[in-house]
């Protein structure tokens, strides 16, 4: 399993940080909350293999469904 971190960003998911230890990512999420003060509905963590097509087509996925 590989985890990756979305942040919304001028209304389109963007890839910003991806692992194979979720505790990492989510830490990473802290990190946007308190250095950013990105809002919990404009991150999401995703589950995906380490493949970046599988990422990718996960992410268009979130981007087309606005």
């Amino acid at each position: 399993m590989y985890y990756t971190l979305l942040v919304k960003i001028c209304n389109k998911w963007t890839i910003q940080f991806g692992d194979f230890n979720q505790w990492v990512v989510r830490e990473e999420k802290k990190d946007w909350k308190y250095y950013y003060g990105t809002l919990n509905k404009d991150m999401r963590i995703i589950t995906t293999t380490e493949n970046q097509e599988g990422i990718n087509k996960v992410v268009n996925q979130f981007n087309r469904s606005k």
